[in-house]
């Protein structure tokens, strides 16, 4: 994750951190892969959840103290 700003890496450790504790499968997804792969600096993180990500992302919005945003609550898609 060489193009990555300290703080983008900071907030995928504490999000592993928060996750894996609670047992929850999570991946990282989406466009920030792509960027990575093409050393493009990137700000936005896609992960997929093997859990409730309604309920997940409402926790990782009370851990960040940021704000839980449900996009697709049949599919089960979220913002924080």
């Amino acid at each position: 994750m060489s193009t990555t700003d300290p703080g983008l890496r900071e907030l995928i450790e504490i999000l592993n951190d928060h996750l894996s504790g609670k047992g929850i499968e999570s991946w990282i997804i989406g466009g920030f892969v792509r960027d990575m792969l093409l050393e493009r600096p990137t700000a936005d993180v896609d992960i997929a959840v093997k859990a409730d990500a309604q309920e997940i992302a409402a926790g990782v919005a009370e851990l960040l103290s940021g704000k839980h945003i449900p996009l697709d609550e049949q599919n089960g898609i979220a913002r924080v």
